[in-house]
This record gives C-alpha cells, sequence and structure tokens, in this order.
C-alpha cells in the first residue's frame, strides 16, 4: 500500500513538472493555403498549428486526431503545451 501510494505521488509530481502554459500564440502565415499560429509555451516549447479543411494540424506531426475538431485554438494550443 505504502509503495503504490509513492508511486502515485511521484507519478503526480513528475507530470506536474512538465506541464507548461501557453505564453503566447502568434501569426505564423500561411501552411497549406490556411492561416498558421506559431504556439509558445512557458517551457521554452514551439509549435506550430493550423486548421484546414475542419481538422487541426500540428506543423510537425500532422493530423492530430479528429477529437480535435471542436476545439478552439486556445484549446489546442494548451494541449499541446502539455503534451
Amino acid at each position: 500500500m505504502k509503495s503504490s501510494t509513492i508511486i502515485l505521488a511521484t507519478s503526480i509530481l513528475c507530470s506536474l513538472a512538465y506541464a507548461s502554459d501557453v505564453k503566447s500564440i502568434e501569426s505564423n502565415g500561411y501552411v497549406s493555403g490556411v492561416q498558421s499560429w506559431a504556439v509558445n509555451c512557458t517551457s521554452g516549447a514551439r509549435h506550430i498549428i493550423y486548421k484546414k479543411n475542419g481538422t487541426w494540424y500540428d506543423g510537425m506531426i500532422g493530423h492530430m486526431g479528429h477529437k480535435f475538431d471542436s476545439w478552439s485554438k486556445e484549446e489546442v494550443a494548451k494541449y499541446e503545451c502539455n503534451n
């Protein structure tokens, strides 16, 4: 019981240590013919996001999956900074 509590506490602390907030969202010109944005995270990470044909894309990984389609730019930015 004690070891599982320690493992849980450690995993929570580790996830908090890597969490990052959105520092800014800036226009990044056009990608694939649509507006793109640079998401700057407080961790120093930077992500390029854009939405084409109703689907969000990340500049590095491409299509993010349809579960994100209804999300706002701000919600996608927050997700990107925390993953």
